[in-house]
């Protein structure tokens, strides 16, 4: 199992009910797409989709928190797009919210992501961290932190440094991200964020093999590489 990070693209807005970041590169049908939010306020309605392929999908992981959220989607787009039209959408139904968001679109050979495992944590503190991840194969692993002041952010130990989106007081959430390609060995979503008001999500892809639940937080499994259950009609 291999993985490759082939593009990203980033958004934000505030007073928004939804947003689109257009990927600009072209996708490959069978690429995992990443969305990563990050938002004021709470939800638990908000949903992804792409304009290539039918169909919505849910948050695989999120941490809520009383005035930010981070949330984590995930899917295999069946069918990909020429370059500069693979069009993403991020929607939270009719609530207006100030948020911020990153795509990402990733290849893999192996078997495909059969499963994954979610971990989160918040806190009011300077070290936003959740529960440790363990790979059970050759693991994709990204964690992305919401935050709303201005803040710098610092990696973690072992992580890969994705990007930053920064705050913008009456506009855009904060937001920042990490992650690390093939991952074999245990490796805790950590990073130095000097924002007091933040929350943090992570969660991992995973070639084959089924993965160990955490303690401390939900455990999600996909008994199959397109996330049959994910998808609302």
């Amino acid at each position: 199992m291999s993985w490759t990070l082939n593009q990203s693209q980033t958004g934000g807005a505030g007073s928004v009910t939804s947003l689109q970041v257009t990927l600009p590169g072209a996708v490959t049908a069978g690429d995992l797409i990443v969305v990563l939010i990050s938002m004021y306020g709470t939800t638990t309605t908000s949903t992804v989709g792409d304009n290539i392929n039918s169909g919505t999908h849910n948050a695989l992981a999120n941490e809520y928190g009383v005035n930010e959220s981070a949330i984590i989607f995930g899917y295999i787009a069946a069918a990909g797009g020429t370059a500069g039209n693979f069009k993403v959408t991020w929607s939270n139904g009719s609530t207006t919210t100030w948020m911020a968001m990153v795509v990402l679109d990733l290849s893999f050979t192996g078997t495909g992501a059969a499963d994954g495992s979610a971990s989160m944590g918040s806190a009011s503190s300077s070290n936003p961290h959740s529960a440790a991840i363990t790979p059970s194969g050759t693991d994709f692993c990204v964690n992305t932190v919401c935050f709303g002041a201005a803040s710098t952010n610092t990696i973690g130990s072992g992580w890969t440094l994705g990007g930053s989106i920064a705050y913008a007081s009456g506009g855009q959430m904060g937001l920042f991200w990490q992650y690390a390609l093939n991952q074999t060995a245990s490796i805790t979503p950590s990073s130095t964020c000097t924002s007091q008001e933040w929350e943090c999500a992570a969660f991992q892809w995973v070639g084959t093999g089924v993965t160990s639940a955490y303690s401390q937080q939900p455990y999600l499994v996909f008994p199959s590489m397109y996330f049959p259950s994910m998808i609302e009609e």
